[in-house]
Order: C-alpha cells, then structure tokens, then sequence
C-alpha cells in the first residue's frame, strides 16, 4: 500500500500533530524517512512511553503505532497508509475539517474517528488536542504548536439486537448535519454560537464561542429585531427569510426550540439558501413589470376575457374608454352594452365567442359613444390564449379606437376628389369654352339682323336655333360627365372597352392638350377585349396619366427639337390552352392605399417589344417624350409626393390611379421609355372580363 502524493489538508495537519516531532509539517515524499530531529524512540511531543518490543520505529510516528496498531491489528509495514487511507474516508474527513476549524479559533476540544481493525472490528480512536509545552508559537499570524493524545478503544460490532454505540451515533449525525445544503447553527441566550456545521463555516467562517451578530452580521451589538430569538420566548418554531447583502445571498431560516442536555434553552437555526429563487423572483418581477409598461402605455384597449366573457385583467387605456365597466369583473357585454346589449342578445357574430369556438383570431368592427360623450369608431380583434389540452383557455381583446384614422381618410378621400375635380376643371374650362364661342357667334349674328330691322326668314333662324340647341347640348352633356366623374356613385367592376374609355378621356382633356401643342398618338386594336374595371375610374385613370405626362412636357420640352408627344397603345394575348390567367386579386382590399405594390423602375409590365401583352391580360401604357422620372420611380406612387412646384398640385393623382387599378385586381408599373418616347411609361396589366364577348363600354 502506497501513500498518496497529497494528502488533504485536515489530514495533513492531524499528522502534524501526532508525529514524534510535532509541529513539524508531515512530507508525504519521504513518509517513512525519521526527522533529522527526532527523539529517540519512547519520545513523542514531550510524552515518554515504552515501545513494545513487537514494534519497530514507524519513521516518525512511533507513538501512534504503539497507540493504534495493537488495537487494529495492522501490519507495522502498512500502519502509516492504513492510517492515511482511514483518516481520509469521508466521515473522518468531516470531523477533522470541523475540528480543525475549531482550532483556528484557539479553542480545540477533544473528539473521536472511527478506524477498522484488521479484522473489520471498530476502533474508537479518541484524539485529545493541547498546546505543546516549552514549544514557540508558529511564524506571526498563528497560533500555537498542538500536539495530540491518542487513545484507542476497540468497540463491539453492531448487531440487529442493540442500538449503535453513542460514539458512532454522534459521528453519523455530525456527518450528517456537515452534509446538509444548509447551514445548522445552535445558539444560547446570550448570542454565542454553541455549534455551527461545515455549511455555516463555508460561509460564514468558524464562530463557536462567537456571538451570532458578530459573525453573520458583523455587528458589534445584538439586532434590534431577531425573530429567531422570539423562539426562546414562544418556543414554537420561526420561520423568515433574511437577504445578505455583502454576500448577495438570501436564506430561508427555521428556528426551532432547542435544549442542551443540561437542560438549558437553546435555538436551533437551519438556513437554506434560497438565492436562485428570490433572483428568479426578482428576474420575473423585472419582466412582469416591463411588459406591464408597455401594456399599460399602449394606444389600444387591452383586456383578458374568461370563457362566461368576463374580464379578468384590463389595461389603463381600456378602463379610461369605457370606466369601472372595463375593470376586472366586469363583463364585455356590458361594456358594450350599446352595441351588445347586456346579455350578448344583439351580437350573434360576436368575434369573442367565436374564437373560444375556433381557436382562431377574428376582427369586429363596432361603433358607440365614448364616455365623453363623442361616437367612436372601434376595431375589436379576439385572439386565443391556449391550454394545455389545445383549447382555447381564454381570450385576449384588443381594442383600436380607429375614429381619427377614418376622419383622417376621409378627408384624404375628399381631398383625392378635389384633385380629380382639379384636373377636370381645366380641361372642361377648354371644352366649355368652344361651344360658348359658337353660342355666342349665333346669338350675335340673330342680334344683328334684329337690329336692322331684317327678320330672318325661317330657315335661317331654324338653323341658328339648331346651332345653338347642338352646342347647349354639348355643354350639357360636359356638365352631366364631369357630375358622374365627382359624384359618391356606384364603384362596382363592370366589363369595360379600353379604348371607349380613353376616347371619353381624350375627349374631355383634348382642348387643354391643343392649347398645350402635345400631340397624341394611339395604337388600340380594334379586337381588344372588354377588362374588368370601373367605367368612370378608368376613364379618371387616362385623365390623370395623360394630364401627368403634358405637365412633364411643360417642365421640359423634348431633347433635339422634337414634337410633343404622348403616345396610348394598349396590346393582349390570350392565356394559353388549358392554361391559367396570372392569379387574381382581390376585388376590394380593405386597404388599397396599403397593399403591396409592384416593384417600379425594372420595365415589369411595360409593353415588349414586339407588342404582345402577358397571357390573359390587357395591357394599356402610356408614355411620353418628356424628361422621364429621373431615378423618382420608386415614389412616384407615394401620397403627396410630386415633382411639380408649390401650388401645382397635391400628389394625390398618381396615389389615386394605384388605389384604383389594385382595387380592380389589377397591378400598374412605370418605367423609362424605349426611343423616340423616352419618357415616363406608365402601364396598366388590368383583367379580361368573363365571358369575353359580354364587355361594354360602361
């Protein structure tokens, strides 16, 4: 048997005490190697005792031989790492940590290790500490040289008959109490600490003989309020928890009543450490009281119903709208109860009930008057909360007051038709004021011949009169159009003729395109089909597109002298054969403002080449020979975004063509032009009606 390189530490210093040499530090090199220094044999810490003559010299513990080996029954060549190998085991270490800490303190006391005979007979070897007589103190800072009394006891083995000899008994629960994931103090009435495990020394370091507020706290005087002390008066157990702060560390204290076995009252402390919970705690009151904040200073209403609707927790935002009805306890129907009605009798599309049905998110719109007295505008959406089973456990509401927003839309709204009416003004001014120009040449030449006496003979006022009614007519039919293009009317999709559209178009803006000298080419086939659109939209689409393009004209005039020029050609080629049209969008968005729009500025949409559209839709482009966007493509959609001057216009024009050509599942794109028209080209894929042959010219 062979002696480990390093021994542990409370080992160590044991054999340090009991050497023949004490104080000097045990070298596990040389284990059985006698000190330069050592007594002759007999010798040992300044005790003289016979050595047996069945004994040889141990190499510096010969003392402990003679004690330990006649009782274990060990071989003399095995004695030092048998003992090393006993003193180590976990139960023994235990005591020596705990003994050695009391040393430190300058209050050693003696104690018993068990050993194992030879034979497995227990031996109680009772280890008896004392400063060494006539011997310095170690170097500063160290307390006295010890030297250490060994008597061993050979026991009875335990039987199933008879309890467990006291000293074992005592050592089990030491180890016991020095295992624990705590720390187990014992105190007297007058602070001191009687007993304290391997747990309170870990963290507290050694304190038998110390006041507790000494050594916990590191107070000079006992805490003004100790509840385990209300023990020695209530003998009941205390349960508190104490935070330490030097150590960042919290504990769960039990104190219980004690007694010494004198009698006397004593308190026993048992301290868990709870730190990981109370940060976990802390950690979650943290995140709690965050997302509080951010419920809390939401624009929406924020509440949780239970299955009966009832509300159970509500934000502030909530509970400002609505008042104590939106308070948890309260009940959804009743705080709708204009819409609702309080027993839920008016809402059989409830979007709350129908989520607990479902499980899926649905969207309420509803309106009632605000606490202020005001009507306002709500969007309710019901979003489950799953249990465990996948069932929906209750239901989280929110509420967006959506009033300003669809003021702010109206006017927007309001605000698109006066830029309409804007563009249609000028060019109706142009139209207007040719048949006023004729109305005013025939009632001038009747005027004429009146007052010279000459009545006109009946042909010729017949004729006048024809004049004037046909251009009265025309001037009624200007004033009827432009009423269709501004009322609040139908906007349903009907099959409408492209070029019946930019005919009526044209026809409303040409005068202002003459008076500008922009020329306009077209290139419509006559077999193009009817599209899905709205007549009257369509028709405000051309308008705006082809008045964008005389604006830019206006801005810059063509490079190298040419003419004004707006060019309108539209192509189609039908889908093929059992093949699908491009899929089709939705008729109304809700937002069409908002929806995804094509990308702008890569030629997608425009007309190839070679003239043909994409399978199973209409093409219809318009391009001019202006400067083009110059790198703007990408906002020319925006609301409010133009290249015009102040006062020229709001840059709600393009914004409108969008909404309207995606309102009808269509898609519009702009790009550069191909020479000699090199300027903006804007194109509109707009859907085939069905059936083909059913399209008119709204």
């Amino acid at each position: 048997m062979r002696l480990p390189r390093r021994l542990p530490s409370p080992v160590a210093a044991l054999l340090s005490q009991i050497a023949d040499v004490p104080g000097v530090p045990y070298a596990p090199p040389d284990p059985f190697s006698p000190p330069a220094s050592a007594p002759p044999p007999g010798v040992a810490g300044g005790r003289i005792h016979p050595s047996p003559p069945d004994v040889a010299p141990m190499g510096g513990f010969s003392y402990a031989a003679s004690v330990i080996l006649p009782q274990t029954g060990w071989h003399a060549s095995e004695f030092l790492p048998r003992l090393v190998g006993e003193l180590s085991s976990p139960g023994n270490l235990s005591v020596l940590e705990r003994e050695m800490h009391r040393q430190a303190t300058g209050a050693p006391t003696p104690y018993s290790l068990a050993l194992r005979g030879e034979t497995g007979t227990p031996v109680e070897l009772l280890v008896t500490p004392r400063p060494l007589r006539g011997v310095a103190t170690g170097t500063e800072g160290e307390g006295p040289v010890l030297c250490a009394t060994l008597t061993a006891t050979p026991l009875p083995s335990q039987s199933s008959e008879g309890p467990a000899p006291a000293w074992s008994e005592r050592t089990r629960l030491l180890n016991l109490l020095d295992r624990l994931p705590a720390y187990v103090v014992l105190l007297g009435p007058d602070y001191s600490i009687r007993y304290e495990n391997r747990g309170f020394r870990q963290l507290f370091g050694p304190g038998v003989g110390r006041p507790c507020y000494e050594v916990i706290r590191g107070h000079s005087q006992p805490c003004a309020l100790c509840p385990p002390f209300d023990v020695f008066d209530s003998r009941t157990l205390c349960v508190c928890e104490w935070a330490c702060p030097d150590r960042r560390s919290a504990f769960r204290i039990y104190s219980y009543p004690f007694e010494d076995v004198d009698g006397s009252p004593l308190v026993l402390k048992l301290g868990i450490d709870i730190t990981s919970g109370v940060r976990a705690q802390e950690a979650l009151s943290i995140s709690e009281g965050r997302y509080r904040s951010i419920t809390d200073n939401l624009t929406l209403g924020i509440a949780v119903l239970d299955r009966a609707l009832g509300i159970t927790a509500s934000n502030p935002r909530l509970r400002e709208w609505f008042g104590d009805a939106a308070a948890p306890g309260g009940l959804l129907c009743r705080m709708l109860a204009e819409h609702c009605g309080e027993d839920n009798t008016r809402c059989p599309g409830c979007a709350c009930l129908a989520t607990f049905r479902d499980g899926q998110t649905h969207e309420w719109r509803l309106e009632t008057t605000a606490r202020s007295g005001g009507r306002r505008s709500y969007r309710l959406t019901s979003c489950p909360i799953l249990a465990g089973d996948g069932g929906v456990d209750s239901v989280i509401v929110m509420l967006e007051d959506e009033t300003d927003r669809l003021r702010v839309e109206e006017r927007l709204q309001r605000a698109r038709k006066l830029e309409a009416m804007g563009t249609l003004a000028t060019g109706i001014a142009h139209e207007i004021n040719q048949p006023l120009s004729a109305l005013q040449l025939y009632a001038g030449s009747l005027e004429m011949l009146a007052e010279k006496d000459r009545a006109p003979d009946r042909e010729t006022l017949l004729a006048r009169l024809s004049l004037i009614l046909g251009e009265t007519a025309r001037i009624r039919d200007i004033i009827d159009h432009m009423r269709a293009l501004v009322a609040h009317g139908d906007t349903a999709l009907s099959p409408t003729q492209v070029e019946a559209a930019v005919d009526r178009a044209l026809g409303l803006v040409g005068a202002q395109l003459r008076a500008h000298q922009v020329t306009v080419d077209r290139a419509l086939p006559p077999d193009l089909p009817a599209v899905r659109a709205n007549p009257v939209q369509l028709e405000q689409v051309v308008i705006n597109l082809v008045v964008n393009a005389m604006h830019a004209l206006d801005a810059r005039e063509p490079a190298g002298g040419q003419d004004r020029r707006i060019r309108i050609e539209a192509a189609y080629r039908p889908a093929p054969r059992g093949g699908a049209e491009r899929p089709e969008l939705p008729d109304r968005p809700d937002r069409p403002d908002r929806a995804e729009r094509p990308e702008h500025g890569d030629g997608q949409g425009a007309c190839p080449a070679d003239g043909e559209a994409p399978a199973g839709r209409v093409l219809l482009t318009v391009v001019d020979n202006g400067p083009g966007l110059q790198g703007l493509e990408d906002r020319v959609f925006d609301p409010f975004f133009t290249t015009k001057g102040p006062h020229k216009g709001l840059g709600l024009g393009l914004a409108i063509v969008h909404s309207f050509v995606e309102s009808w599942g269509g898609e519009i794109s702009v790009s550069g032009g191909e020479p000699p028209m090199t300027g903006a080209a804007f194109t509109l894929a707009l859907r085939r009606a069905s059936p083909p042959e059913s399209g008119s010219d709204g």
